[in-house]
């Protein structure tokens, strides 16, 4: 399992279309897969080694979180007026309720505007993490999502895919995250 380490800095989170509002920073983690070849020529000494993949994980520590909010971010949950109400997960499929995390990087005006600044994660499911709620800076209340991030797949490109885009091709199948050049990793 991959451990988001990297801080990626303040910004704003926009998770289907929905700003989640302002948080303080965003961690990011990769961890890549190596399977090794052996053979008995070579004996316990790898020949060669194999990509196996690469495992995203992003983490994000939401601020002044409404019911709206947490009803976005907890998969299960429903929002009726004054009431948030989470049902039972076991079988809930994450890369089913995956979407498209954007994390725009804010400057003291706001949130930076130019797409090319911004951090895309074209699939990636919600898992919170609410155990650990705690004061963040300033006594702000804090609650932190883990975002699982999943390679987009050819039928989420497909006509009536989640990422199908009217024929423009922004993603290609295997696509987990794009960023630009403002972003240092």
């Amino acid at each position: 399992m991959v451990t988001p380490n990297r801080e990626i800095g303040p910004g704003v989170p926009v998770f289907n279309g929905n700003e989640l509002g302002q948080i303080s920073t965003m961690k990011f983690g990769a961890t890549w897969a190596v399977v090794e070849t052996k053979t008995a020529s070579f004996g316990v000494t790898p020949k060669d080694g194999i990509h196996g993949g690469v495992e995203f994980a992003v983490e994000s520590e939401l601020a002044e979180v409404s019911l709206a909010t947490l009803g976005i971010v907890i998969p299960v949950a429903t929002v009726a007026g004054t009431r948030l109400t989470v049902n039972n997960a076991a079988g809930l499929t994450l890369s089913d309720i995956a979407g498209v995390l954007i994390y725009k990087p804010t400057e003291e005006n706001g949130a930076r505007t130019d797409e090319d600044e911004w951090v895309t994660f074209p699939k990636a499911a919600p898992v919170p993490d609410f155990e650990n709620e705690y004061q963040g800076e300033g006594g702000q209340r804090m609650f932190k999502v883990i975002w699982k991030i999943y390679p987009v797949s050819a039928a989420d490109l497909a006509t009536g895919g989640r990422l199908y885009n009217s024929g423009t091709a922004q993603w290609t199948a295997g696509d987990l995250v794009s960023w630009g050049p403002v972003i240092d990793l």
